[in-house]
């Protein structure tokens, strides 16, 4: 029978009534079996009856007192402090009879337990907690008691128990099941405000709780309240929950407690009225006014930028108000003046870099996530961000270099190159004198500046790939509309087209080349900039400019000790400009740019023969020069070899004590 109701076989899905009708006069044969002087017929009759007790069965109504005697009466022979006594059979009885106490409790209305059954039932349950085999068992018989809404004092005492396992127990089922326990009280249980808020506030105060497992308990609670409890009760609580969880965002060093931060505080945020967000927004606002307080600015950039993250596009009604403070908080007088102003040095270099970086961070997710770009309600405001976004570009912290660039990044995918050069209220003609030179004296800075990012001496694939995005962009504007020097303003020192573009990121993949010849992430982008150009520059411009791009291909495809990927990149870029101009006459600028560099090495060598003749002694040095980097690159690549001999050594050696 207990094999048949494993598999269903015993229930008559489409006929509730048939059902009751072939179980219910088993009922009775089960509770004398309960009597039993087998242990394994008990066990198995208390298996059955678990399943029998789920369905609405005449003779369990009328029988369930004495089913509950007969379980305590099993509860208190097998029961024991002895964990020798509770091993085996006996284990395995005690475990299915909580279960079916469990069951009798939920699910049969007609059954209430009196007060020494409830207090029995709280005692087995606690002790039960903190034993490994029977946690289960008690998680399970706590919510079933729950589920009638009984209550005595000790009740409240194993409660308390359960709401400090919850966050210090080590196993996170026991966590889980803790939670769920509490959750389950909070909901059901019409608590006085007092009590309920004393609960809500012992979570919060977890939150700082020293062990990461922990904190992420009291932080997946907090989320689990905010998804389960009704609008109203969370509005009347909701400062409770805001600024702690913000406070933790901000000085949790787990990065999986953050993340967790993160989604509880954007919950709250999403299950609160359009009121209370409101509330907590200027409440939000007024922290960047903290100029004696930086934390709570850096704290304020981290909200807002939730908020954006939750409210999308309706987030729009509140982007002027926080462009405003952005504009005064990327200001870099003002930002080097509140640096500054931390005499005390509580606060590190290190903590402004954060700070910025909230702050460029939260302008990418505005105009991302709100796509407020083409609303001219908000034009000079965005303009004047960005000039000052430009004064980062260059900052020493790499994020910072990174977060300024996407940041173009975002304003050139938004717009078309004839709206930034044509339209008035467009970044490129914002705020310039000259109305005829002005926007191209922007767009020369602006490649200044990504090819200053590009000389950093830490440069990493992210920033690389995004600084060659944005010269890509710039040079579709300079392909289409280039700005002659004609020699009748100052500020224009040269001509601001594509051939002096080209030639000046060319020169720096020829200044890693030959100084940082084993580093390949600046050739390896720009080369891929070089074939984005010649597929703009199409067949009627390319071979203009092929003279440009073609030698630092040649040179590289044609080193010995070179980076494979590297010199196949370089050949695929090659092929691209062979099939774009033609094989003849890529050929003529091939062999003529190939003469053009033997001649110049033929000339190279030419001089320092004679230098041997005019001044031996400078020539002897050259040698001498020569010779010891020749040495000393010999000893690096031996010590390498021996480090990599090292390394393989002490694996096996690691590999073999294993």
């Amino acid at each position: 029978m207990n094999s048949l109701m494993k598999q269903n076989r015993l229930i008559d899905v489409n006929n509730e009534t048939k059902t009751v009708q072939l179980l219910d006069p088993y009922i009775p044969i089960f509770v004398d079996y309960l009597d039993g002087k087998y242990l394994k017929v008990t066990i198995i009759t208390l298996r059955c009856l678990s399943g029998f007790l789920k369905h609405p069965l005449p003779s369990v109504d009328q029988n369930c007192k004495l089913i509950a005697a007969k379980l305590f009466n099993l509860l208190r022979t097998y029961s024991s402090s002895s964990s020798d006594i509770e091993r085996g059979e006996n284990l395995e009885l005690l475990m299915i009879c909580y279960k079916v106490i469990a069951n009798l409790i939920r699910d049969v209305k007609q059954f209430n337990l009196d007060e020494d059954q409830l207090q029995v039932l709280l005692h087995y349950a606690e002790r039960n907690l903190y034993d490994n085999q029977k946690q289960s068992s008690a998680f399970n018989l706590l919510k079933a008691i729950l589920s009638r809404r009984l209550s005595c004092e000790e009740l409240t005492d194993v409660l308390a128990k359960v709401m400090k396992l919850s966050i210090q127990a080590d196993s996170a089922n026991v966590r889980l099941q803790s939670r769920q326990t509490m959750l389950q009280y909070l909901m059901e249980y019409s608590l006085a405000e007092k009590k309920f808020v004393k609960l809500l506030e012992f979570y919060v105060m977890q939150l700082k709780y020293e062990y990461e497992n922990g904190r992420e308990s009291a932080i997946e609670m907090l989320a689990t309240m905010f998804s389960s409890f009704p609008m109203a009760k969370l509005n009347e609580h909701a400062a409770l929950f805001y600024l702690p969880l913000a406070i933790q965002l901000h000085n949790d060093d787990s990065g999986k407690c953050k993340k967790l931060t993160w989604l509880a505080i954007k919950s709250l945020i999403e299950k609160i009225s359009e009121e209370k967000k409101d509330h907590l927004f200027s409440i939000t606002i007024s922290l960047f006014k903290s100029d004696q307080k930086p934390m709570h600015k850096r704290i304020a950039a981290l909200l807002v930028k939730i908020y954006v993250e939750s409210e999308q596009e309706r987030f729009e009604k509140r982007v002027q108000t926080v462009l405003q403070v952005l504009k005064n908080e990327l200001n870099a007088e003002y930002f080097n003046k509140t640096v500054e102003g931390n005499t005390d040095g509580t606060l590190g270099e290190k903590f402004y870099d954060q700070y910025l970086f909230n702050l460029l961070s939260l302008f990418i997710k505005i105009l991302t996530d709100v796509k407020i770009l083409n609303n001219k309600k908000y034009v000079e405001l965005v303009n004047d961000l960005f000039d000052q976004v430009k004064s980062y570009l260059n900052h020493e912290h790499l994020w910072i270099r990174l977060a300024s660039c996407q940041l173009f990044g975002v304003l050139f995918n938004n717009s078309s190159i004839e709206s930034l050069l044509n339209d008035k209220s467009s970044y490129f003609n914002h705020k310039i004198t000259d109305r005829t030179i002005g926007s191209y004296l922007k767009i020369r800075d602006l490649i200044d500046d990504f090819g200053e990012q590009l000389k950093a001496p830490v440069l990493e694939n992210d920033l690389a790939e995004q600084i060659v995005k944005n010269l890509a962009f710039m040079s579709k504007i300079l392909i289409h509309h280039e700005l002659k020097n004609d020699g009748q303003s100052e500020l224009l020192k040269h001509d601001i087209n594509i051939e002096w573009l080209i030639r000046k990121i060319a020169k720096e993949a020829k200044y890693e080349l030959v100084n940082k010849p084993k580093e390949t992430i600046k050739r390896t982008f720009i080369f891929k900039l070089f074939a984005a150009i010649s597929v703009e520059l199409g067949k009627d411009k390319l071979g203009n400019y092929a003279q440009c791009i073609i030698p630092l291909l040649q040179r590289e495809t044609e080193i010995d000790q070179n980076d494979e990927n590297l010199k196949h990149l370089a050949k695929e870029v090659l092929d691209l400009i062979k099939m774009t101009i033609g094989v003849e006459n890529f050929s003529f600028v091939y062999s003529k740019t190939n003469k053009k560099r033997v001649e110049h090495k033929e000339e190279r060598k030419r001089k320092l023969a004679q230098l041997a003749v005019i001044d031996p002694q400078m020539a002897a040095t050259k040698k001498i020069r020569k010779q010891q980097r020749k040495k000393d690159a010999k000893k690096r690549k031996i010590t390498s070899e021996k480090n990599k001999i090292k390394g393989a050594k002490k694996q096996k050696t690691n590999a073999l004590n294993d």
